[in-house]
């Protein structure tokens, strides 16, 4: 592994687990970390693994599934570059509550756990700023349950759609493209391609996406975020 560089402190300043911290305690953060590189299909981390690093896209893509007891997959996110994963590990060192496996040629920044612990136990003002984060995380966790237990399937996939889109997305005069296709997003949902296609389909006749291969072009924000409270 490398030594990080500028773009990859700059990744750590501007995401959102350490962007409100003071630039000094950024500067020690980042002489923590080193880089690697993933070819694509490489696996980061396995489920159930125990946890040692915290990893930052600085290039590249990388997808974040768990697979149930029974072996099913579902897909939980797409990390692109600038954003962050492993960061539950980081805190706790337990076990892998999901994998990622690299689906392009990627290069990660990686922050040891052991480091870092070492670094929350010399900064207070750090230990406090991720007492407001788990906070946080709990209130997120709270949102997912609420929608598995009150959402229909369609309010769940448009509020999905609306937040990758929101995350992920390219601008373009059409739209916002979510590069992902139809197959990821029923995984992401644990339901069949079918259910999502008939809903997209139905969204494109009004106006809210249009549909390509491997992408979903988001034309209409108001109309999804109203899809998602809204059974349609």
């Amino acid at each position: 592994m490398a030594n990080a560089n500028a773009g990859a402190l700059t990744l750590l300043r501007n995401s959102w687990l350490f962007k409100d911290l003071d630039t000094s305690i950024i500067a020690r953060l980042g002489e923590l970390c080193a880089t690697r590189q993933y070819a694509k299909g490489e696996v980061v981390f396995v489920q159930g693994e125990n946890g040692d690093a915290l990893y930052g896209v600085v290039a590249g893509e990388i997808r974040v599934s768990a697979n149930s007891a029974q072996g099913q997959e579902m897909h939980l996110n797409v990390i692109q570059p600038g954003e962050i994963l492993g960061e539950i590990a980081l805190l706790d060192g337990g076990a892998r509550s999901a994998s990622a496996i690299a689906t392009k040629a990627s290069m990660l920044l990686v922050m040891p756990r052991d480091a870092f612990l070492k670094l929350l136990e010399q900064e207070h003002s750090l230990a406090s700023h991720f007492m407001v984060l788990l906070c946080q995380r709990i209130r997120w966790i709270s949102e997912i349950v609420e929608d598995e237990a009150f959402r229909s399937v369609p309010m769940r996939l448009a509020r999905r759609v609306a937040i990758l889109a929101r995350l992920h997305g390219e601008e373009t005069e059409e739209g916002t493209i979510l590069r992902l296709s139809q197959h990821d997003l029923a995984q992401f949902l644990n339901v069949s391609r079918q259910v999502v296609n008939v809903n997209l389909q139905q969204w494109q006749r009004d106006g809210l996406v249009a549909l390509s291969r491997g992408a979903v072009v988001v034309k209409d924000f108001d109309g999804l975020d109203y899809a998602s409270v809204a059974n349609t």
